[in-house]
Order: structure tokens, then C-alpha cells, then sequence
């Protein structure tokens, strides 16, 4: 694998896992909400037409790859998580890839995601 080029991944970008603790809004509804658990600069890209093909078999709604650095063992990230861009757009993760296994570089396929659903 070659080295890492550092300067495609200039979005600031959070990844926040689900609210341990439940609130529930007037109608006795739960309401979904997270918490930012850390703050890393990644590369989003638009997928082409043949990587969207290729996700699209994972899940119909995947669109964008985001990509980022490891950051340890100790931050299990899965698809329950989500990723919030500097403007306030929310991505759904579909899927997460660890390239090579080497623990250097996560690899995410995402969809657009506002409050309430995906859009």
C-alpha cells in the first residue's frame, strides 16, 4: 500500500455514535439523538458510476465515500454511527472498510441523511 497523501483530507468531519440515553418528546415518542465522540479531517467524494454500482449492491442508497485515518482500537465505529459535515449534512454510514487490515486507513460508503430519515 502506498503512503497516505494527507492533503485530499482537509474536511473536518465529526463522527457521532448514538446517545446512550433514551429522551422521549411531549407524545411519549422517542427522539434520536448522538453524540460527537470525535472530530477527524477526512476526503468526501462523490462516488463514479462504476463504484456507485458496486455499492449499490451493499445498499441501494450508498453515494458517497468518505475516507479517513485510523484512529485506534479503541473507537469501534459501525454503521449505527453517523458522520456530520462542516454544513450541517449528516451522512449515514452504509458500510466501513479497513483497507488492507492494516489499521491505517478507513474507508466509508455513506448516504445523505437529514432528521427524520435519508433524504
Amino acid at each position: 500500500m502506498k503512503s497516505i497523501q494527507i492533503g485530499p483530507h482537509r474536511t473536518r468531519i465529526q463522527l457521532q455514535q448514538p446517545a446512550q440515553t433514551e429522551t422521549f418528546d411531549s407524545f411519549g415518542q422517542p427522539i434520536e439523538s448522538f453524540t460527537t465522540i470525535l472530530s477527524v479531517f477526512a476526503k468526501v467524494m462523490p462516488m463514479s458510476g462504476r463504484e456507485l454500482e458496486a455499492a449499490n449492491q451493499i445498499k441501494s442508497q450508498a453515494n458517497l465515500k468518505v475516507e479517513f485515518r485510523w484512529m485506534g482500537t479503541s473507537i469501534p465505529i459501525s454503521s449505527e454511527w453517523r458522520i456530520l459535515l462542516p454544513n450541517n449534512r449528516y451522512l449515514g454510514i452504509v458500510n466501513i472498510n479497513n483497507i488492507e487490515e492494516r489499521n491505517r486507513l478507513y474507508v466509508c460508503y455513506a448516504y445523505e441523511w437529514q432528521q427524520g430519515g435519508p433524504v
